[in-house]
């Protein structure tokens, strides 16, 4: 863009939508990281023979 106050306007919007996407992208891999290591325990538990409410 040729106007300055246009183009730091359109970069500051595209700023914010970074900003929104990386938000949810930390958030979906935390989730999956949780999800995973709960998984991961409760498989050990099935192979050792551990009931659920020694978990």
């Amino acid at each position: 863009y040729m106007d300055k106050s246009l183009r730091t306007a359109v970069t500051s919007a595209l700023i914010e939508k970074c900003k929104e996407i990386n938000s949810c992208s930390k958030n979906i891999h935390n989730m999956r990281c949780s999800f995973r290591t709960n998984l991961k325990n409760i498989l050990k538990s099935k192979s050792s023979g551990i009931s659920a409410d020694n978990l």
